[in-house]
């Protein structure tokens, strides 16, 4: 359970009941924005989510930028980990979109998504059924912010062009997105924190050997005097 007292898990906060929901797709897709940003915070300090089921889902502080993943464990194969968190996570997302979230908890829905994806298009947002597509049908390991920022930008350039009347784009490639929600997301998960704890351990222990050697000595020789 989360440590915050207004938590409230995906389904209680969509207002899901029989296949209905009470936000609008709107809502859905910021509130998915953030919980990509979750997911990249977590897989950026080597973690995995266990379970995107909407019950091991939270949402804190009655804001969408906070998104709490109560499952997560340490990861050794990252990429197919990673790539299998966002294969999971658009399950959820596309089970959101089409109130088939009940459906979307068999193990087999995920091969019945990426054969009968065609069939879902019409409740995704428009400008993201590319995105679903490339990671449910082509396996693409691409967050969706990234995605997002992406197309944002070729958008900018094609408008720049426009604009100047030379059918060419200046360069923007410096232009930076904010894709992070990297504050909120320490806060709730407390990873450097932990992470920190664990290298002073690792500096400690080699210490703590060397005391207790020396202190069985000392007693060895107090015994000896002793005697």
């Amino acid at each position: 359970m989360s440590d915050f007292s207004d938590a409230i898990n995906l389904y209680n906060y969509m207002g899901y009941n029989n296949h209905t929901r009470t936000i609008t797709d709107l809502e859905l897709r910021e509130l998915f924005t953030y919980m990509d940003k979750a997911l990249k915070y977590l897989h950026t300090h080597g973690y995995k989510v266990d379970s995107f089921s909407p019950e091991d889902i939270e949402i804190l502080n009655n804001s969408k930028k906070y998104i709490k993943f109560n499952k997560f464990s340490k990861c050794d194969d990252s990429d197919i980990e990673f790539k299998n968190n966002l294969f999971d996570l658009c399950v959820l997302e596309i089970g959101s979109y089409s109130n088939t979230l009940d459906e979307m908890r068999s193990p087999s829905s995920r091969n019945f998504l990426k054969s009968n994806f065609d069939s879902f298009i019409v409740t995704l947002p428009n400008d993201d059924i590319n995105y679903y597509r490339g990671v449910i049908e082509r396996g693409a390991a691409v967050y969706y912010n990234d995605f997002l920022n992406e197309k944002n930008k070729r958008e900018l350039q094609k408008i720049e062009a426009e604009l100047s009347g030379s059918g060419e784009a200046t360069n923007i490639d410096d232009i930076k997105y904010d894709d992070t929600n990297d504050n909120i997301n320490k806060y709730i998960y407390r990873l450097e924190k932990e992470n920190t704890y664990g290298f002073l351990s690792l500096l400690l222990y080699p210490f703590i050997i060397v005391l207790c050697i020396l202190l069985i000595i000392s007693v060895i020789e107090v015994i000896k005097i002793l005697n």
